[in-house]
């Protein structure tokens, strides 16, 4: 494949990304929360939204994995494999979005200092978190807060 192949299917995938995650976001999104559907899914089984995530790609991958154990013997069309590696694709993004929603500056729980977004976590506090609890405690002091919102 020539570069210049792969920067047609790069670009028309981005353009389909783009496309996809707007159109969908009136289908799953409430009100201004683009990831509403992963906070909930994730108070409802008691987890983590992003654990929730990981539940929906789950389906998509097991169609990718298909896809490509069915080769060299069936190739699938283009519309198949755009909307299967589509899928996976926004689903990843989706997940770099919650993941940059637990970093996004806020006050510490414990000292009440603004925490800058390039910080590796929320304090300088070392928290370790409770999966089953929906909390993490600071082991220096055992003050708890949630995980998720």
């Amino acid at each position: 494949m020539t570069p210049e192949q792969f920067d047609k299917i790069l670009s028309r995938r981005l353009d389909l990304t783009r496309t996809v995650l707007g159109s969908k976001a009136k289908e799953y999104a409430a009100g201004e929360d683009r990831l509403h559907n992963f906070h909930a899914a994730g108070r409802l089984l008691g987890t983590a939204p992003e654990a929730a995530l990981l539940g929906f790609l789950t389906k998509h991958l097991v169609s990718v994995v298909d896809l490509v154990k069915a080769l060299p013997g069936v190739v699938p069309p283009r519309a198949y494999v755009d909307e299967k590696v589509g899928d996976c694709i926004n689903y990843l993004i989706l997940l770099e979005a919650l993941l940059s929603e637990r970093r996004q500056p806020e006050n510490c729980d414990v000292c009440e200092e603004e925490v800058p977004d390039e910080a590796p976590s929320p304090c300088a506090h070392e928290w370790t978190p409770s999966y089953t609890t929906g909390v993490e405690f600071c082991q220096h002091c055992l003050r708890e807060r949630r995980l998720w919102r």
